[in-house]
């Protein structure tokens, strides 16, 4: 099984943190191969991890839609470190 979603998911659900300590997320990618940490909100950890669950890009943008979320900012970045894979219209 190549898709990891589900043990880092499992990993970040374990409460790894201090107890009382603020929640951080960070993206984890591989640039030329070499790895990048890079801090992200929690909306747009929520809105990554509703991509990764197959939803749709409206019902994710939906479920962010009142946090902090800039989805340009996001898509920049996105373009800038490669994390799309791949896309597709689905009618």
């Amino acid at each position: 099984d190549t898709d990891n979603t589900h043990y880092w998911t499992a990993l970040a659900n374990q409460g790894l943190a201090a107890e009382g300590a603020a929640t951080e997320y960070l993206m984890v990618f591989r640039t030329h191969w070499r790895a990048t940490v890079l801090p992200i909100s929690a909306s747009e950890y929520s809105f990554m991890q509703q991509l990764l669950n197959n939803s749709s890009l409206e019902l994710a943008l939906n479920l962010v839609a009142d946090a902090d979320f800039n989805f340009t900012q996001w898509l920049l970045n996105a373009a800038k470190h490669q994390w799309i894979a791949a896309l597709s219209c689905k009618e």
